[in-house]
C-alpha cells in the first residue's frame, strides 16, 4: 500500500506517524504542503525513491524519521531549511552522494543518524555550526577525507559514530574539547598518526573504538578515563609498552589491543581491573611471564594472549577464573604442564594452547561446553588421541595438528555429530581411516595430511562431498582407488591427495564439484588419460597431476576452459602430442610445468603484452621442435624459462634478456645453433639472471664478453643460503 498524495490536503496536521507498516512506493511530494507538521515518522516500511525536496518546506518540523526503508538518491540540500528540526533519522536506506553542506543550517538539530547508506565524499565542515548536537551517527558509509577539526566546538556532543568509512588523516586533537562525549567510535577507517593525548581529557567517555586504522605511536595516557567501559585499539600499528595506568580503569569491561606492535611485559597492574570481562592482547610482540595478578580478574570470560613472545609456565591461578569461556595462549614460548584443574572450567567454549610438551589431562573430559579445542603445534606426549575427547559432544572444531600423536584415529570421533573442522595433520597417526568419519554430516574440513595412514580411502567419503569443503590427506600411505561417489551439489573446494599410493583412474564424478579451487592428485600411481571433463571445473585455480602418475594420451583443448587457473602442473607423466594452442588464452596462468613428458610438435600459443602473467615456464624433457615462441618476450613477470632437453631448432634467444625478472634460463640439449650475439643498442640484458645453461647445443664462435658483463645478479653471493634457491623439485 502506498502513501496517498491526498494527505497533503491536511494542512492543519501536527503529527504524521506511519512507521512500522508495510507501506511501499515513494514519499509523496504533497507531504511538503503540511505546513503545521511538527513530527513526521515514516520509518520501518518499504518506501523507495528519493527524499522529496518539498519536505524542506516543513519549517515547524522537529522530528523527521525515515529510517529502515529503501530510499535512494541524494539527500536534498533543501533539508537545511528545517531549522527547527531536532531529530533527523534516515539510517538503513540506500541513499548515496555527498552529505549536503546545507545541513549546517539546521541550527536546532540535536540528533543526526544517517548510518548504513552509500554516502560518499567529504564530511561538510558546516556540521561544526550545529552547536546543539548530541548525536552524530555516520557509520557504515563511504565517506572520505579528514575528520573536520571544526568539530571541537560541538560542546554538547555525546556520541560521535564514524566507524566503517574511508576517513583518513589524523584524529583531530580538538576532539579532546568535547567534554560530554560518551562514545567515540572511529574504527574501520584509514586514520593515521598517533592517538592524540587530548583524548585522555574526556572524563565522561564510556566507549573508545579506534580499531582497524593505521594509527601509530604509543598508547597515550588514558588511565584517567574512569568512566571507560570499552577500549578497542585493535589492528593498528601502535608500539611501545602497555601503560600500567590502564589498571586504574576500574569500570573497563573490554580491553582489546590485539594486532599491534606492542612490546614489553603485560603489566601486573591489569590485575586491578575488577570489571574486566574481555582481555585481548594477541598478535603483538609482548614478552615476559604471564603475571599471576591476572588471576584476580574474577569476571574475566575471554583471555586472548596468542601470537606473542610470552614465556615461562602458565600461572595456575588462571584456572580458578570460573567465568572463563575462551582461553587462547597459543604461539608463545610457554612451557610446563597443562594442569588438571583446567577441567574445572565448565563454562569454557574455546581453548587454544601450543608449544607445550605435555600430555592431555583426562580432566579435559569435563569440558562438556567446549566448542573449539585448538592444541596444534605442541609436543603432546599422549600415545594416541585420548578417547575422552569423544565425550565432548559440543565440539565443532578439533585441531590437534603438529604434535607427536601416535596410534589410530578413534572410531568414536564419528559420534561428535556437530563437528565442522577436524584437523589432525602433521602427526604420526597410523592405521586406516575409520568408516565412522562418514557419520560427521556437518563436517566442512577434514585435514589428515602428513601422517602414516594406510589402507583404502573409505568410499563413503565421496558421499560427504555435499557438505565437505576441504579434504586434505596428502603425504600418507593411502592405497587403492579414489572414491567415485561425488554427487551433484558437491561442495568441495580443496581436494588434496598428493603423495600417496593411490591407483586407478581419476573419477569422472569429480566433474560434479564445480566449486573446486584446488585439485592435487600428484605423486601417486594413477593410470588414466588426461580427463577431458576437467575443463568443466571453471573455478579451478590449481591443478597438479604431477610425478608418478601414469597419465597418457594428449592434453585436450578443453583445458583452455580453465580460465581461472594459476598453476598447471602435469610434469613427469607420459602425455604426448602437441601442446594445445589455447594455453595462450589462459590469461591468469602463472606456472606452467609440463617437464618430463613425451610432448611433441611446435609450440603454437601466443602471449600478448599485458595478458601474460607467467612466472615459471617449464617444458624440459619433451620432444618439442621448431623455434622458441617469440611471444614469451611479452611475459614480463617470467622468472624461470626451462626449455632444455627438447629438439628446438633456433638461434640463442637473446630477446629474452629484456625480461626484467628472469632468474633461470635453460636451453640445454637442443639444436640451437649459430653465434651468440648481443646488441650494443640494448643495455642491461639478463640483469637478474642467476642460472644459465647452454650445454649440448651447436653454438659457434666465441661467447660474447659483454653478455657476461651484464649478469649483475651473478656478481654477488648471498652468504645466508646453504644452496641455490633456484634448485630442487619445485618450480625452481
Amino acid at each position: 500500500m502506498a502513501i496517498p498524495p491526498s494527505l497533503g490536503n491536511l494542512t492543519n496536521l501536527f503529527y504524521l506517524f506511519l512507521y512500522e507498516n508495510q507501506l511501499s512506493g515513494s514519499v509523496p511530494e504533497e507531504i511538503g504542503y503540511l505546513w503545521s507538521l511538527t513530527e513526521l515518522a515514516l520509518s520501518t516500511n518499504f518506501l523507495n525513491g528519493s527524499i522529496p525536496a518539498s519536505l524542506g518546506n516543513l519549517n515547524n518540523l522537529s522530528l523527521f524519521s525515515l529510517y529502515e526503508n529503501h530510499l535512494s538518491g541524494s539527500i536534498p540540500p533543501e533539508i537545511g531549511d528545517l531549522t527547527n528540526a531536532k531529530v533527523f533519522y534516515a539510517f538503513s536506506n540506500e541513499l548515496y552522494g555527498p552529505i549536503p553542506a546545507e545541513i549546517g543550517k539546521m541550527k536546532s538539530l540535536q540528533n543526526l543518524s544517517i548510518n548504513t547508506n552509500n554516502l560518499f565524499g567529504l564530511i561538510p565542515k558546516t556540521i561544526g555550526n550545529l552547536t546543539e548536537f548530541k548525536l552524530l551517527d555516520l557509520y557504515v558509509n563511504q565517506l572520505s577525507g579528514p575528520i573536520p577539526s571544526e568539530w571541537g566546538t560541538l560542546k554538547k556532543l555525546n556520541d560521535l559514530l564514524l566507524s566503517y568509512n574511508q576517513l583518513s588523516g589524523p584524529i583531530p586533537s580538538e576532539l579532546g574539547k568535547l567534554k560530554k562525549l560518551s562514545d567515540l567510535l572511529l574504527s574501520y577507517n584509514q586514520l593515521s598518526n598517533p592517538i592524540p593525548s587530548e583524548l585522555g581529557k574526556l572524563q565522561k567517555l564510556n566507549d573508545l573504538g579506534l580499531s582497524n586504522n593505521q594509527l601509530s605511536g604509543p598508547i597515550p595516557k588514558i588511565g584517567y578515563l574512569m568512566s571507560l567501559t570499552e577500549l578497542v585499539l585493535s589492528t593498528n600499528s601502535l608500539n611501545g609498552s602497555i601503560p600500567a595506568s590502564l589498571g586504574d580503569l576500574n569500570n573497563l569491561s573490554y580491553l582489546h589491543l590485539d594486532w599491534n606492535l606492542l612490546s614489553g611485559p603485560i603489566p601486573a597492574e591489569l590485575g586491578k581491573m575488577k570489571s574486566l570481562q574481555n582481555l585481548s592482547l594477541h598478535s603483538n610482540n609482548l614478552s615476559g611471564l604471564i603475571s599471576n595478578e591476572l588471576g584476580n580478574l574474577k569476571k574475566l570470560n575471554h583471555l586472548g594472549l596468542s601470537n606473542n613472545q610470552l614465556f615461562g609456565p602458565i600461572p595456575s591461578v588462571l584456572w580458578n577464573l570460573k567465568n572463563l569461556n575462551h582461553v587462547a595462549l597459543s604461539n608463545n614460548q610457554l612451557c610446563g604442564p597443562i594442569p588438571s584443574e583446567l577441567g574445572n572450567l565448565i563454562n569454557l567454549n574455546a581453548l587454544a594452547l601450543s608449544n607445550l610438551t605435555v600430555p592431555i589431562p583426562s580432566s579435559f573430559g569435563n569440558l562438556r561446553n567446549l566448542h573449539g579445542l585448538f592444541l596444534s603445534d605442541n609436543n603432546l606426549t599422549t600415545e594416541g588421541i585420548p578417547l575422552f575427547i569423544c565425550n565432548l559432544t559440543s565440539l565443532v572444531w578439533i585441531d590437534l595438528a603438529g604434535n607427536n600423536l601416535k596410534g589410530e584415529i578413534p572410531q568414536c570421533l564419528g559420534s561428535i555429530s556437530g563437528l565442522l573442522v577436524l584437523r589432525m595433520s602433521d602427526n604420526n597417526l597410523s592405521g586406516e581411516i575409520p568408516l565412522s568419519i562418514c557419520n560427521l554430516t556437518s563436517l566442512r574440513r577434514l585435514v589428515l595430511a602428513r601422517n602414516n595412514l594406510m589402507g583404502e580411502i573409505p568410499q563413503c567419503i565421496g558421499n560427504m562431498s555435499g557438505h565437505l569443503w576441504n579434504l586434505d590427506m596428502q603425504h600418507n600411505y593411502l592405497s587403492g582407488t579414489l572414491p567415485i561417489t561425488f554427487n551433484n551439489g558437491c561442495a568441495l573446494q580443496l581436494f588434496n591427495l598428493n603423495d600417496n599410493e593411490l591407483e586407478g583412474r581419476i573419477p569422472q564424478s569429480l566433474a560434479n564439484c564445480t566449486d573446486l579451487l584446488f585439485l592435487n592428485l600428484g605423486d601417486n600411481r594413477l593410470k588414466d588419460t588426461f580427463p577431458t571433463w576437467l575443463g568443466t571445473l571453471r573455478s579451478l585455480v590449481v591443478l597438479r597431476l604431477r610425478l608418478n602418475n601414469n597419465l597418457n594420451g594428449e592434453i585436450p583443448s578443453t583445458v583452455g576452459s580453465l580460465e581461472n587457473l594459476r598453476i598447471l602442473d602435469l610434469s613427469r607423466n607420459n602425455l604426448k602430442g602437441a601442446i594445445p594452442q589455447c594455453l595462450g588464452n589462459m590469461l591468469r596462468l602463472k606456472v606452467l610445468d609440463m617437464q618430463h613428458n613425451n610432448l611433441s610438435g611446435t609450440f603454437k600459443s601466443t602471449f600478448s603484452i599485458g595478458n601474460c602473467y607467467f612466472t615459471s615456464f617449464n617444458l624440459y624433457g619433451n620432444k618439442l621442435d621448431g623455434r622458441i615462441p617469440r611471444s614469451l618476450a611479452n611475459c614480463q613477470r617470467l622468472e624461470v624459462v626451462d626449455l632444455g632437453d627438447n629438439l628446438l631448432n633456433d638461434t640463442f634467444p637473446m630477446w629474452l634478456g629484456t625480461l626484467p625478472k628472469l632468474q633461470v634460463l635453460s636451453v640445454r640439449s637442443n639444436k640451437l645453433h649459430g653465434p651468440i650475439r648481443t646488441s650494443r643498442f640494448i643495455k642491461n640484458l639478463f640483469s637478474k639472471l642467476q642460472i644459465i645453461d647452454l650445454a649440448s647445443n651447436a653454438f659457434t664462435e666465441e661467447l660474447p664478453v659483454n653478455l657476461f658483463q651484464n649478469l649483475e645478479a651473478m656478481k654477488s653471493v648471498n652468504q645466508t643460503l646453504n644452496e641455490s634457491s633456484n634448485t630442487g623439485d619445485g618450480y625452481y
